[in-house]
């Protein structure tokens, strides 16, 4: 995961400090579409389309739509609006940029 991320961010990236689970009990309701956004930060100025930041994703184990897995709206990031689901499975690891809508 680290030469990924140093080859799309270079060497000099900086691991956020929201590093966490977010574990969802079973049944639980789905969480809103929203985008991520850090503004007021020093490295994030608002929507860019150039890679200065990226959060992940990893999944362990295969998630099914049962279990309520994150979805993207791809494209997003230039619109807001519905579009085609990604769902993924174990060992997937998308790369979500701020401006992505996702829940």
């Amino acid at each position: 995961l680290h030469e990924v991320l140093a080859c799309v961010l270079g060497e000099g990236y900086r691991l956020h400090p929201h590093c966490r689970a977010h574990l969802r009990r079973r049944g639980a309701h789905t969480t809103m579409w929203h985008v991520d956004a850090y503004k007021g930060m020093p490295w994030s100025s608002g929507r860019t389309h150039e890679p200065h930041c990226a959060i992940v994703c990893y999944y362990p184990q295969d998630v099914t739509l049962e279990m309520g897995p994150t979805e993207l709206l791809p494209g997003s990031q230039y619109y807001r609006g519905d579009s085609d689901r990604q769902h993924y499975s174990r060992g997937h690891i998308p790369e979500l940029q701020k401006q992505l809508s996702h829940r």
